[in-house]
């Protein structure tokens, strides 16, 4: 995936990264959820699902933006852009 070149490209490769590391954590607090309000096997199946999506996310669109753009790599992975915690706010399930 590539963003607009230019002026814009990395801001607009900025927000998309930020949108998300959100994305990802509310699918984060979405299996916690389910972990704690769910069956086992609900939990499972659950967990893997989501698994996958937050894979797919890390894997097809945020690796290509920090390929392109490495400045927005987060320091979660390993990277030099220091993440607000307040981005993860409200959290969809306090944990």
């Amino acid at each position: 995936m590539q963003l607009k070149r230019g002026r814009n490209g990395q801001r607009s490769s900025g927000e998309i990264s930020i949108l998300m590391l959100q994305i990802n954590s509310q699918l984060n607090d979405s299996i916690a959820f389910i972990r704690d309000n769910g069956s086992k096997e609900e939990f499972e199946a659950y967990r893997k699902a989501a698994g996958m999506l937050m894979g797919s996310i890390l894997l097809d669109i945020e690796e290509p933006i920090y390929k392109e753009h490495p400045s927005l790599r987060p320091d979660g992975l390993d990277g030099p852009y220091k993440v607000d915690p307040k981005i993860f706010e409200p959290r969809f399930y306090e944990w």
